[in-house]
């Protein structure tokens, strides 16, 4: 019996259970939120040697796989994405592992539920897996490249502007920046010392420009220096939810 048999019979034990499965969204011509166990039992998930593939209505779509509910505060870590059946899905796959339930998707983020405390963490850009990254020859590190290779360009908006001057993806460029940047404050070198803090740390315009998102014009800052670049931020950062959220900042790391 091969592996993949011994995966369709743990996923019958796996339903009989009565574990949840995820809804497939409908509508729009990108692959997220799909429960990889329900499609691999269906048959439209295959593994290839140039990656990993999803059938569709569309056709197939290349895909990665990851974990939507890790153990983020308990292990002070995030999911990896994978991108080939690497030894990590190999061994999951051969033990059964169903505290482990990974789901398919190509999008830029995704959103993660940390599993101890239920708190959802928005649009989030994964780092690749690093037996994924021996096994591949494409210059991918992290979902966004992804998404940047395979996502039909023709379901992506390049410029639309949202009402407080941002551009549409903003998110998606931020979250991007600073896990690039590890979310090192680039004023003053703080770091979250847990990654629950991470909701501290922005992206700053150099130039004041909110559309000009050239990564030379954009800086990770802790909140305490991004309120202080200026006279008008630091007008913005003393009223309201900015200051609530300045205040709570200095008491969480001391800084008077």
């Amino acid at each position: 019996m091969t592996s993949l048999d011994k995966f369709q019979g743990l996923n019958d034990w796996l339903d009989l259970k009565g574990f949840p499965q995820v809804q497939v969204s409908d509508g729009y011509k990108i692959v997220k939120g799909l429960d990889f166990e329900e499609e691999f039992k269906a048959g439209k998930i295959r593994f290839e040697s140039d990656g990993i593939y999803i059938d569709t209505e569309e056709g197939e779509k290349k895909v990665y796989l990851f974990i939507s509910e890790p153990w983020i505060t308990l292990y002070d870590t995030w999911p990896k994405f994978h991108v080939r059946e690497c030894q990590v899905i190999t061994q999951f796959i051969k033990d059964g592992k169903f505290d482990k339930r990974y789901h398919v998707s190509n999008t830029e983020v995704n959103d993660l539920t940390d599993i101890t405390t239920k708190k959802i963490f928005k649009d989030q850009t994964l780092k690749l897996c690093g037996y994924c990254k021996k096994m591949i020859k494409e210059e991918i590190y992290d979902t966004y490249d992804f998404a940047e290779l395979y996502v039909d360009s023709s379901n992506k908006v390049d410029l639309i502007v949202d009402n407080d001057g941002y551009v549409h993806d903003w998110r998606v460029i931020s979250n991007k920046y600073r896990l690039d940047r590890n979310y090192i404050c680039e004023k003053c070198g703080l770091e979250p010392s847990n990654p629950m803090h991470r909701y501290y740390w922005e992206v700053d315009h150099i130039d004041g420009n909110k559309l000009n998102n050239e990564h030379s014009n954009l800086r990770c800052l802790c909140i305490l220096c991004h309120s202080q670049k200026d006279g008008v931020h630091i007008k913005n950062y003393s009223k309201g939810s900015n200051k609530v959220k300045v205040e709570a900042f200095r008491k969480l790391y001391h800084l008077g």
